[in-house]
């Protein structure tokens, strides 16, 4: 079926100069945004132990002649190995290159988010649902599920390569052209060699967009063909290319391997049982009502503020809805998030000082001789009172962001959005399924379902899984706020400010900067930044070139630009999953002694209730490297990162 063409598109004669910012200024100012954010977020890095250290060795050992799968156990595509091993070969070994390809794939996935939306929305919910794909998925502060320092470039990668693929569906239903059906399929293998499960949704999400309301069954299985055969062409041939270096039975044992289950099994932070799906569902509704409802109240309070007979003109009512909408509902915010009874008279206090502050300022300047005319004081007054609303803003948005355990506003947790999605495609079905981008929604929507099905259908690890959900989310509330006479967008950018507020004032917290020749990793914990320089430093004066960092922390071995002798970059549970293998993996260690062994005692407090410290689940490896070698360093004992529990960084020699 091929779906109504755009209609209403001024056509552009060709040859003609447009400058793109009086064309779409939306556009540009989510590219300012984009700016803004990749300014505050550059280094900064809150874990710099796990797994974005274990990408940037693992690219930068396939520099050195080292072999994706045979000489590196990963369990990912090759293709963002590869891609980013040949960006550091163009510009250097530097951290800061890394931060760079972040960037480029962010940039990308905002255009792609931008222009999808737009064909299901218009362009100012576009520009809304860009910026809370960069203020929750591109740039979320903290590192490891945001886009571009994640846990796995592959994830980032595959990614922009569904958005194509999505892309390239919505033109193939509007023009119905087969060479769009095998673009789509090209990205869906090329997702597929970045991570397994976006190449496999990917490909699910464009079989059901390309065969939604099929003419005939035999167009149905002509097309699926297709682009299974095309999708499945782009992953064999690499894979082939690799097999030449690399057995088959290698590779099959390191995409899918077996031991990897036990930290799904033994961690609660893995856990995908009913129960708790339910409970997160519930738990992050019942955050988003009530928060929801303050907005809300926030406001319909600021609406009939703006009405009043004394606001002069419409200038001065839009300015003060504004203003009031935003300061009143972060205090609301803050109210639900502390004890009211307690805290109520000190939050009243600061209330009532800025309103005497404003009033106070306002009696003196009217009576200043200096004050040349009733147009400047108004200017004045008002001019003071917005910079005292601005600072109560700013220390309630300090009070927000100090409370990291749980973002406690409405879009800071979506774990129940996909059931909101499931529930509209069901009660929406006859209309949704006649929408002219219908391929385009309904991919993103199996697409969606699928990639968060391993969660037991709700968002897992927000940010960096949630890009097509949000698309979905916010195409929803346009058809809502098209059907009602509701301000929804006036709540989403209220929702927008204070999210990235937040962000902001978290991302200035990262003050300390762990430097190295190789890079420069800035943190919010100082001790912490302390203890990486200090080893950094002792294993630069110690002429290492072989160091094995266990259980995790490979930044290390990128920014002393040293390689480990083993396979394994990290050592999470099920890495080294029996006694057999820990055996196994010591007699290599034997046979191709490091220099220095870096043990991080980093206690495994977000695995609870598994392990809680690495000598728990490789107590043979443990006792190999702390009884048959000699402590040759131990660094400041550090509190940052360990959820209030001291570890610190050892370093071994051989005795």
């Amino acid at each position: 079926m091929v779906y109504p063409a755009d209609s209403g598109v001024p056509s552009v004669k060709k040859h003609r100069k447009i400058n793109i910012l009086q064309r779409d200024p939306w556009l540009f100012f989510v590219l300012a945004c984009f700016i803004l954010l990749a300014f505050v977020s550059w280094g900064k890095l809150a874990h710099p132990i796990f797994d974005t250290g274990q990408e940037a060795e693992i690219t930068a050992r396939l520099l050195a002649g080292e072999v994706l799968y045979r000489d590196l156990q990963n369990y990912y595509g090759p293709l963002p190995y590869y891609v980013n091993a040949l960006a550091l070969l163009l510009f250097g070994h530097h951290l800061e290159v890394f931060y760079a390809v972040g960037l480029v794939l962010a940039l990308a996935v905002t255009l792609l988010t931008y222009q999808l939306t737009i064909r299901l929305t218009n362009k100012p919910w576009a520009a809304l649902c860009t910026i809370c794909v960069l203020i929750y998925c591109a740039f979320a502060p903290g590192g490891l599920f945001n886009l571009i320092v994640p846990y796995s470039y592959g994830s980032v990668y595959g990614t922009v390569f569904c958005l194509l693929a999505f892309t390239a569906v919505d033109r193939y239903g509007h023009t119905g052209k087969t060479r769009w059906l095998v673009a789509a399929a090209i990205a869906c293998g090329l997702a597929g060699l970045s991570k397994q499960e976006y190449g496999v949704s990917g490909l699910v999400g464009v079989l059901v967009g390309a065969n939604l309301r099929p003419r005939n069954l035999k167009g149905v299985v002509v097309r699926s063909i297709l682009v299974i055969l095309v999708a499945s062409i782009c992953v064999i041939i690499p894979f082939a290319l690799l097999a030449h270096q690399v057995s088959w039975e290698t590779l099959q044992t390191s995409i899918l391997p077996v031991s990897k289950s036990q930290v799904l099994t033994k961690s609660g932070l893995f856990d995908v049982s009913a129960g708790k799906t339910l409970n997160i569902t519930r738990s992050t509704f019942n955050v988003f009502t009530a928060t929801s409802i303050v907005i809300w109240l926030a406001l319909a309070f600021a609406g009939w503020l703006s009405r009043r007979e004394w606001i002069p003109n419409n200038r001065y009512k839009i300015l003060i809805e504004g203003i009031v909408s935003i300061a009143f509902s972060l205090l609301g915010l803050v109210l639900l998030r502390i004890n009211i009874w307690e805290n109520a008279f000190k939050i009243g206090l600061v209330v009532l000082l800025v309103i005497c502050v404003a009033s106070l300022a306002t009696r003196w300047l009217s009576r200043r001789e200096w004050i040349p005319n009733s147009r400047s004081l108004r200017l004045a007054v008002k001019s003071l009172v917005v910079l005292c609303f601005v600072f109560l803003c700013f220390l309630i948005l300090r009070r927000l962001a100090c409370c990291s355990d749980v973002v406690f506003h409405p879009l800071g947790n979506m774990a129940w959005l996909l059931p909101l999605l499931v529930a509209w495609f069901a009660l929406s079905f006859r209309e949704l399924i006649q929408h002219r981008h219908a391929p385009l929604l309904y991919a993103l929507f199996a697409f969606s379902m699928l990639l968060n099905a391993r969660f037991l259908f709700y968002i897992g690890f927000y940010g960096i899984y949630a890009v097509t959900a949000l698309i979905l989310f916010f195409t929803f509330l346009y058809n809502l706020a098209e059907k009602t006479s509701l301000p929804i967008s006036r709540f989403l950018l209220i929702c927008l400010l204070i999210g990235g507020g937040m962000n902001l004032v978290e991302l200035g917290q990262y003050r300390y900067a762990v430097r190295s020749p190789e890079g420069t990793i800035y943190t919010k914990y100082a001790d912490l930044a302390v203890a990486f320089n200090q080893t950094i430093k002792y294993i630069n004066a110690s002429k290492a070139k072989s160091v094995l960092v266990v259980p995790a922390g490979a930044t290390l071995n990128f920014l002393t630009k040293t390689h480990s002798p083993s396979q394994e970059t990290i050592f999470l549970p099920g890495v080294v999953p029996t006694p057999d293998a820990e055996r196994e993996f010591i007699d290599r260690m034997k046979n191709k002694p490091p220099s220095l062994i870096v043990y991080v005692h980093v206690p495994f407090w977000w695995l609870q209730p598994g392990y809680q410290s690495y000598a728990e689940f490789n107590p043979l490896i443990d006792q190999w490297i702390t009884k048959e070698h000699q402590l040759v360093y131990s660094s400041p004992q550090i509190l940052g990162f360990g959820n209030g529990k001291e570890w610190a960084i050892n370093i071994y020699a051989s005795k």
